[in-house]
């Protein structure tokens, strides 16, 4: 048998290069060790001209064993003893996970209080963030409330009635809705069920200010408010539910973000999703990945537009994100669609900065900074739901209502002008000048040769400190 009589030491110093072949010296520093073999588990990789950090918790060479299964006495027996065998530490792997596995369940749970223990040490002391000492529990999932107008409320649950199972439950691919009228026994929340009540109020939604803020005619005029669920975009996936129905979460414990990334929603934060049913002998329908940048406009205008808010700081950054300035993210946009003959569904995910400080800053931080009041939930929500209708409404004017939306979301967007590198999916790299948004809102760019082509959202991701464009890390 094989063993490690002498564990290899790391480098104090690495040299890698970068996807433009540009060389980094990484500063190498080993944070934990593996109890048998006494191998480095936890590395931590500092690069000196940038301050950037790294934690490697999945980090392996290879192991001798294998080595000589594969090698046999071809390979050196001194060399395979100065080889590492690094364990994998997963350290974002909640014990949960494996409730179905008792021995694996009841191993991970005994070491749970050590794990979070060493991840809250690595995030504070050598990634410098603030973590809080306590991790509180989750918060408890909350029932919903159904607002609008009674015999629109009335209208849409008839028009579902035939979708609708036992205990009046609408079924959606992730989480179930339960309507429940008065003198109905409401289900307990959980992840996968909420009761909707019909007929009563919540406490922490103000629908007077609501709607007193409303000046839309279908967009936001029935809507779906819960304190705590796993996700806003989880209340409309999986059925064509009725044009304009908005959900309002106040805190979300699984939300998603573009590319399948999290998306933090900590209380403050203005989250909502949209289910639209765009007609497919429309402009917009035939034109359905402008439709991002309609709602971002939508939403930067609802804050910038408002008497006293010109100076408010907020840009559009393509393809879909918010910024305060040019660097600081306070909101993103997801879109997901479903197409048939005669219709584009459309379900939006907005989340928005609107009364947390952190993990950056907020919209009410900028406004306090003013001197200007703040914005309340309803009133961001109305103002928001009110200028989307007014800018879909511009749109199908034409050419010329297309050209005016154009204008006003180059008003507020980041990149006039500016000069970027695309690079290719096989690694070509092209300077370019940024020209603008195409009709489907795609970025047009003009190359050095004149030749001027568009760069689609959906494969590509767009960093502005460094100038590029690049096809994502899958």
């Amino acid at each position: 048998e094989y063993r490690l009589t002498n564990p290899p030491k790391p480098p104090a110093t690495v040299e890698v290069m970068d996807g433009e072949n540009r060389k980094h010296t990484l500063q190498v520093q080993v944070l934990g060790a593996e109890e048998t073999w006494h191998t480095p588990s936890l590395l931590l990789a500092s690069v000196g001209s940038s301050g950037g950090k790294v934690v490697f918790s999945q980090i392996r060479t290879l192991d001798p064993t294998e080595d000589v299964k594969q090698y046999g006495s071809t390979l050196n027996r001194n060399k395979i003893c100065d080889i590492a065998f690094y364990q994998k530490v997963h350290l974002e792997v909640d014990p949960g996970q494996y409730e179905s596995e008792e021995t694996k369940f009841q191993a991970l749970q005994k070491s749970d209080k050590a794990r979070l223990e060493i991840l809250q040490d690595l995030l504070s002391s050598h990634l410098g963030l603030s973590v809080a000492e306590k991790q509180g529990p989750l918060p408890a999932y909350t029932p919903g409330y159904f607002l609008g107008r009674h015999e629109l409320k009335l209208d849409f649950l008839s028009a579902l009635q035939p979708r609708l199972k036992a205990d009046n439950i609408l079924k959606l691919n992730l989480l179930s809705l339960q309507f429940c009228g008065k003198g109905v026994e409401p289900s307990k929340p959980t992840a996968s069920l909420m009761p909707v009540f019909l007929h009563a109020c919540p406490q922490r939604f103000s629908t007077v200010e609501y709607f007193e803020n409303l000046h839309s005619e279908h967009i936001g005029r029935l809507l779906i408010f819960s304190e705590v669920m796993t996700s806003s975009m989880e209340g409309l996936d999986g059925a064509v539910l009725h044009h304009g129905l908005a959900v309002v979460a106040c805190q979300q414990i699984s939300g998603a973000g573009r590319s399948g990334n999290a998306w933090l929603s900590p209380e403050g934060c203005g989250m909502f999703s949209l289910q639209l049913h765009i007609r497919s002998d429309s402009y917009l329908g035939h034109h359905v990945p402008f439709l991002q940048h309609v709602v971002s406009l939508a939403v930067v205008l609802a804050i910038c537009s408002q008497a006293g808010h010109e100076d408010v700081d907020l840009h559009l950054k393509w393809p879909n994100d918010i910024y305060v300035g040019d660097c600081i993210k306070v909101g993103g946009l997801v879109v997901k669609t479903i197409v048939d003959n005669t219709m584009t569904v459309c379900n939006i995910g907005v989340g928005m900065n609107l009364d947390n400080n952190v993990p950056t800053t907020c919209i009410n931080a900028l406004l306090r900074e003013l001197k200007l009041a703040p914005l309340s939930l309803e009133k961001f929500l109305a103002l928001v739901f009110t200028k989307l209708e007014k800018l879909l409404v511009t749109l199908e004017k034409g050419s010329s209502g297309v050209d005016q939306v154009r204008q006003l979301y180059y008003k507020y967007w980041l990149h006039s002008n500016c000069e970027v590198t695309v690079i290719g999916p096989q690694g070509s790299k092209q300077e370019v000048t940024i020209l603008g948004i195409d009709d489907f809102g795609f970025l047009q760019v003009l190359a050095k040769d004149g030749c001027a082509f568009s760069v689609h959202p959906d494969g590509n991701s767009f960093d502005m400190l460094r100038g590029l464009i690049a096809p994502k890390v899958k």
